[in-house]
């Protein structure tokens, strides 16, 4: 089948919500866990857009069909680095492919990326100036803005999230990102949704090794892979010049609040935390994921 090249450009921003579907549980100053305890996704959560998210990218492609680790015939790679490239993807920067690439003609139904499973975020919520609306952190500080401080999540799970009326101590957090539960460890998750910026993405997800492999447990995860069914095909042609490649990360910031009243409960991994807000605190702060917009001209 006759390929085309095309200059790709792969542009690194939050595309703006508006254009998206409405967003129920998307973050508000009134938020807590009652607002969005009917959240189908996760109790009491809401969801916010990170003021930046960096993320180490081993590889992306395009794809004609669903793809997976063990298979990519359909797929043509469009960045490929062992070592991995740090990008800034809230920050409006873009990463610009240099060389030509060549994709058959045809329709392109879905995209791959392969991610470093460490990843950093910075979110925060501002709850207006008036008293009654500010929220607490499980340790105990209670201001007008809650947000990342900088820990990191697999470290200190109780401290990810800080609330003051000042943002001096607002950083990245950190987190190790994975596919297991209080169920137990998981290489693979055929189907996943999550919502960005209002729109239902779809995925399949499987864990790597630092091989390329499927992981076999926490110890040698090294990588997810994704395969995202895009929201729009694709259709690349012998009249094709160029293609764009946008990455929204609208609503990927999901914050959550524990119930009014509970004064002890845990958190991911087990760990067993207290919050002596007797209104519930706002306990975390976790990427959700990412969506591509790709459009050919």
């Amino acid at each position: 089948m006759k390929k085309t090249a095309l200059p790709i450009l792969i542009s690194i921003a939050a595309l703006s919500a508006a254009t998206a579907h409405a967003q129920d549980h998307r973050c508000s100053d009134s938020s807590d866990y009652a607002a969005h305890a009917s959240n189908p996704e996760r109790d009491g959560a809401c969801y916010a857009t990170p003021q930046s998210l960096t993320l180490k990218v081993h590889e992306f492609g395009l794809c004609k069909s669903a793809s997976s680790p063990s298979d990519q015939a359909d797929c043509t790679t469009l960045f490929l680095s062992a070592a991995g490239r740090d990008m800034q993807m809230a920050s409006g920067q873009s990463l610009s492919l240099m060389d030509q690439v060549s994709l058959e003609e045809g329709t392109y139904t879905h995209a791959y990326l392969v991610l470093n499973t460490f990843v950093k975020m910075e979110t925060v919520l501002d709850f207006g100036t008036d008293p009654s609306n500010f929220r607490t952190d499980l340790q105990g500080r209670t201001g007008r803005y809650c947000f990342t401080n900088g820990q990191d999540y697999n470290t200190n799970p109780d401290d990810i999230v800080e609330c003051s009326n000042s943002l001096t101590n607002l950083a990245e957090a950190s987190e190790t990102v994975g596919l297991g539960d209080d169920n137990g460890y998981n290489n693979t998750m055929l189907g996943y949704q999550v919502s960005i910026g209002g729109v239902t993405v779809d995925m399949d997800l499987y864990m790597l090794d630092s091989s390329g492999d499927l992981s076999t447990n926490d110890n040698d995860d090294f990588a997810i892979y994704a395969s995202q069914a895009l929201t729009s095909s694709v259709s690349i042609g012998q009249n094709t010049s160029n293609l764009d490649i946008a990455v929204a990360v609208s609503d990927s910031s999901e914050v959550t609040f524990s119930p009014a009243g509970l004064g002890s409960f845990t958190v991911s991994g087990g760990v067993p935390v207290t919050c002596s807000n007797s209104d519930g605190c706002v306990y975390d702060m976790a990427w959700t994921g990412l969506q591509f917009v790709i459009t050919a001209q």
